[in-house]
């Protein structure tokens, strides 16, 4: 009985936060709102006179419990600190920053780029793209006259 109580809790808690991580609309002012459901039931006492393992049992429960409840607490303090409209407005005054950065790396890749073709170098991750561009050629055809039939042997 003192098993069942505790595994009904769990299942109580269990399927409030299920119902928090499969949202219908995922903005964070939804997430913020169903992680605010989580409720976490009274722990069901053990009867006087239960067995001492059924105690030892529904106590380490309890600990484990307690731990992610405590974990879950913490998590969703640090990850809920602003409310919908001051992430909106954060966001909104920090995207201007945010596409300067962009055309600044866009434009400084593209000068490497022209200027590593001007000088005929590459670095190994260029080798490397380019090779991964030759293997995967959009036809899907070898890029050379080549072609391995097997391990064995190559056709022409």
């Amino acid at each position: 009985p003192a098993t069942a109580k505790v595994a009904e809790n769990l299942a109580q808690t269990q399927a409030v936060v299920q119902g928090a991580a499969e949202l219908t609309e995922p903005t964070y002012a939804a997430a913020q709102a169903a992680v605010a459901t989580i409720t976490w039931p009274r722990w069901p006492g053990v009867k006087k006179g239960s067995d001492d393992a059924v105690k030892e049992t529904v106590a380490a429960w309890k600990t484990q419990r307690d731990a992610i409840k405590e974990q879950v607490s913490q998590d969703v303090d640090a990850q809920f600190v602003l409310t919908p409209g001051d992430l909106t407005r954060a966001l909104t005054a920090v995207a201007p920053m945010m596409q300067d950065l962009v055309a600044v790396t866009t434009e400084f890749m593209t000068a490497l780029a022209a200027e590593k073709a001007a000088r005929q170098v590459q670095g190994f991750a260029d080798i490397a793209q380019n090779a991964l561009r030759i293997l995967t050629a959009i036809d899907r055809k070898p890029a050379c006259r080549w072609g391995i039939t097997s391990r064995r042997r190559m056709t022409r």
